[in-house]
């Protein structure tokens, strides 16, 4: 099976002996367009993750989906200080505002952002806000969204970007993924995950079929994904690989660590493949 689609992909391994081990798990399966490369001056990379939300257009008010963008924000603000949205993002961290926590305080920080700055052909994009946890960059947690877009060429967007290495504590791993579970429950996304942000420096989140371009650590789809995807190729594919689908929300592995050889045999037995691992590293 060939998964090399335009430029060469490369991926970067701390370890030899993963490196090693991939490389015969790709011979074994007829995997092959990936050179892997093991590097000794990554040997101390830490990962960086983020997570992503997309919903797709919504008739419902924008009011309820302000409410909706608040609710998410706050199950991250409930679950400790030092995670919690204190700042709103401005070019100069000195000059950023201090958070006052509520939902009319939200609703009016985020209509102050209108994305569409009065193109009439691009139409009614939503709005969008920007916070931070922590003046200190290295611990500071971020978050992003965009709310009451109609247009059905953009999503409405919530992203958490966590700080390097956050999620080498396994406390980290457990509450976070106990979190997106309980994220994708408000939000109803066509499609999120939790994944390392190189992923998505030369690559993207779902293919113009609007199918997924990989899977990732935790993952969540919605029923079109799973109906374009096809539903009994899924749970085939998952029954192998011990996978267990909890509301559209799947881990592939249990911690959030590089696993390029799971992920590429899930990818390429799923019928999903991109070059969006170029260059990891």
């Amino acid at each position: 099976m060939l998964l090399q689609m335009g430029a060469p992909i490369t991926w970067y391994f701390k370890e030899k002996a993963a490196r090693d081990a991939t490389e015969i798990l790709f011979r074994q399966n007829g995997i092959t367009g990936i050179k892997l490369v093991y590097s000794r001056a990554i040997k101390e990379w830490k990962m960086k993750h983020c997570m992503l939300l997309w919903k797709k257009p919504s008739a419902k008010p924008l009011q309820t989906q302000i409410d909706c963008a608040f609710d998410v924000f706050s199950v991250i603000r409930d679950l400790r200080e030092e995670y919690s949205p204190h700042f709103y993002k401005a070019n100069k961290k000195k000059t950023s505002q201090p958070i006052a926590w509520s939902a009319d305080a939200f609703m009016e920080a985020l209509k102050k952002n209108p994305v569409n700055k009065g193109n009439q052909l691009l139409g009614e994009l939503g709005y969008s806000i920007s916070m931070y946890s922590s003046q200190a960059e290295s611990e500071s947690l971020s978050f992003s969204a965009t709310i009451g877009n109609q247009s059905s060429q953009f999503y409405d967007t919530i992203i958490i970007n966590f700080p390097d290495g956050f999620f080498d504590e396994f406390e980290h791993v457990t509450v976070f993924a106990d979190v997106f579970k309980q994220c994708t429950r408000i939000f109803q996304p066509y499609w999120g995950c939790i994944a390392d942000i190189a992923f998505f420096q030369k690559g993207q989140g779902l293919l113009p079929t609007c199918m997924p371009s990989s899977v990732h650590w935790i993952n969540f789809w919605s029923d079109p994904i799973f109906d374009g995807i096809g539903r009994k190729r899924i749970m085939n594919v998952f029954s192998q690989y011990d996978i267990v689908i909890e509301n559209g929300v799947f881990m592939i592995q249990t911690k959030p660590t590089l696993c390029p050889c799971r992920t590429a045999l899930l990818n390429a037995a799923l019928g999903i493949s991109s070059t969006q691992f170029d260059s990891v590293k």
